[in-house]
């Protein structure tokens, strides 16, 4: 376990975060909460909300979610190796609003601690490509596309650099905002003086609660990559979600995956509830479920292009290992499915096609 001194310690459940180990260490990574909220916890704590390590407070507490040696979500394909940490602010004037203070020493005390216990560089990473360039501190832009300056200022986002692994898939996000990527290269600075004097990480000052707007989502949870083929995540595989599947992989667009076998559709409520063309007269493939197959790596000797348990036992294990599931693999599809839920978000996301 791996806890930063002296931060206020409140994990998440294993169930919603930190159920993937954190192997390797390239990065820390900053972001904006786009909230005034005193804790992130309650935003987090739930099913398929992307989360942080850290939340930074305006005051420079430091409350910690997720233990280090496991993986938050907030970086999506940077997950596996990355330390993220939430910045409280962001909520008006998200370009212009620096970080306080108290909220560079944090950052630049959390980066000292994470290259002393974790080894990640003291440099800047300067893309979010895999490989050296995307090592050392960082942020969220990074892996963002959008119409940010072009080089070499470093407002310039993941297009600008050359690609990338992405962040998020939510274009134009600014995340942490223009004036707050200007102070990193501060906050590295005052990381290396930390490292180099040996400064133990100093206590976290708790400010005096001051009144909070209703506090918005953070910044960084993923948005629909195609808001006008985005499906309700409801947990249930129907009519629309299914059409919106066929558009994705290119299929016929009918609304029908398959028509399945009266005891498959019967042991399975999840598949049934708002699918208007269901039919279960007897069991028939279809293309889409031939390309569903195909996307969680079903051997095409077994490629029959039905939803039967092999099948989403399969696509359970694409949705873990891609993070948008956490449940058990027992194929099974039940009422108000979490794999479906999964697999709509991650259809939302951009993560299926």
């Amino acid at each position: 376990m791996a806890i930063y001194p002296g931060a206020k310690v409140r994990l998440l459940s294993r169930e919603y975060a930190g159920y993937n180990a954190l192997t390797i260490y390239n990065r820390t990574n900053l972001h904006v909460a786009v909230s005034l909220a005193s804790t992130l916890f309650g935003y987090f704590n739930r099913a398929y909300k992307p989360s942080s390590h850290y939340y930074v407070l305006k005051s420079g507490k430091i409350i910690q979610y997720v233990d280090t040696s496991r993986q938050a979500e907030a970086d999506l394909e940077g997950n596996d190796a990355t330390l993220s940490v939430e910045t409280q602010g962001g909520l008006t004037n998200a370009q212009t609003e620096p970080w306080t203070p108290a909220q560079v020493e944090a950052l630049a005390q959390l980066h000292a601690f994470h290259h002393k216990t974790h080894g990640i560089l003291l440099r800047l990473a300067t893309d979010s490509k895999i490989g050296d360039s995307s090592k050392g501190l960082s942020w969220h832009r990074l892996g963002i596309d959008g119409n940010f300056p072009s080089l070499p200022s470093m407002l310039a986002g993941r297009m600008q650099r050359g690609g990338g692994m992405h962040y998020s898939t939510s274009r134009g996000k600014t995340c942490p905002g223009d004036a707050k990527i200007l102070q990193i290269p501060d906050i590295l600075a005052r990381a290396k003086e930390i490292v180099a004097g040996g400064a133990s990480p100093v206590n976290n000052p708790v400010a005096p609660p001051t009144p909070e707007p209703t506090p918005a989502p953070p910044a960084h949870p993923a948005h629909p990559a195609h808001p006008t083929n985005a499906v309700s995540v409801d947990g249930y595989w129907g009519k629309n979600f299914t059409s919106a599947l066929q558009r994705d992989f290119r299929s016929p667009v009918d609304g029908v995956v398959s028509k399945q076998s009266a005891y498959w559709v019967s042991r399975n409520p999840a598949l049934t509830s708002g699918w208007e063309s269901v039919s279960i007269a007897r069991a028939i493939g279809s293309p889409l479920m031939g390309q569903i197959q195909d996307w969680v790596g079903t051997p095409k000797r077994k490629r029959d292009r039905l939803i039967g348990p092999d099948t989403i036992k399969r696509l359970q294990r694409k949705l873990k290992k891609i993070g948008y599931y956490s449940g058990r693999i027992d194929g099974r599809l039940d009422k108000g499915s979490l794999t479906v839920r999964g697999f709509q978000h991650a259809h939302n996301d951009g993560k299926v096609k």
